[in-house]
């Protein structure tokens, strides 16, 4: 028993993906349900997939539209291994547990690999996946300021967002393009969840503009921009606009009021761009 630890300790997992071997029953089961129920993608690796649909079923009458994936691999079969490595392909998984394992308890035999059963499924295979994985897991390189020009955006939600404010700096993409812009950053106290959410809707995200959760306010004390007040919800920000060089604030323009958007629209912010580098000709 792990004391002082209980499920509440679990932090938020949205954006996050895992991969979990055994995943149907037991521990297996339990560790799924706690993952998916704070946000984690999952990807179910299981030996019989009437088992492994059967859980995922109950797993979303559970949880709801939890995001849920199964693959069958045998785990004692090496060949199974790498052609789960085959269908991971792509999936660059932030957790991996190895959770499948066995003290095999009938007579003696050996695997079509020539492997004694137990450390087939409890080491070898374990070791396969992990080595196989392993590129795939290395850290997801997030460098956004460093040797770049970004326009950091903030702002509080709400429709004056979602139907003005970000599909503004999404329609001048090009014009940002040949200004020299490398990032438009629009950042908000949201739940990444609901960010998430927003950047599914058509208009609100491009190549050059991306949605960003701050939930708890990190990113805007980074900059020595936070804002308003502590609420039961968390940090809340009035709408401001800067622009970063090498992870240096150079400029920030802040709106007087939430429902305003006189300073840090994207023709203002175009602006400013050039009241800081010079104005860069349109490219016909």
């Amino acid at each position: 028993m792990l004391v002082g630890w209980n499920p509440a300790s679990v932090p938020n997992l949205y954006g996050k993906v895992a991969v979990i071997t055994g995943a149907n029953s037991g521990i297996g089961y339990e560790t799924t349900r706690k993952l998916a129920e704070n946000g984690a993608e999952v990807y179910m690796v299981v030996r019989n997939m009437d088992k492994g649909q059967a859980a995922v079923e109950q797993l979303r009458k559970e949880l709801g539209p939890v995001k849920l994936h199964l693959l069958q691999a045998d785990m004692e079969s090496m060949s199974q291994v790498q052609s789960l490595l085959a269908e991971l392909r792509g999936v660059r998984p932030d957790i991996l547990l190895h959770n499948a394992g066995i003290l095999y308890p009938g007579p003696f035999r050996l695997t079509e690999e020539g492997l004694e059963p137990t450390l087939a499924i409890s080491y070898y295979s374990g070791v396969l996946l992990a080595l196989g994985l392993l590129d795939q897991m290395k850290p997801r390189s997030r460098v956004i300021f460093m040797g770049k020009k970004v326009m950091v955006v903030g702002f509080p939600g709400g429709k004056v967002c979602t139907e003005k404010h970000i599909p503004g700096y999404v329609q001048m993409t090009d014009m940002f393009e040949r200004k020299g812009v490398d990032k438009v950053l629009c950042v908000t106290p949201m739940d990444p969840a609901a960010v998430q959410e927003l950047a599914s809707r058509p208009g609100l995200t491009s190549p050059k503009v991306e949605l960003v959760s701050d939930k708890g306010g990190a990113f805007v004390r980074l900059l020595g921009l936070e804002l308003g007040s502590q609420a039961e919800g968390g940090p809340q920000c009035q709408r401001y606009a800067g622009i970063v060089e090498d992870g240096i604030l150079l400029k920030v323009k802040v709106e007087r009021s939430p429902a305003e958007l006189q300073h840090t629209d994207a023709k203002s912010m175009c602006e400013l761009w050039e009241a800081v580098y010079g104005h860069v000709p349109s490219q016909q």
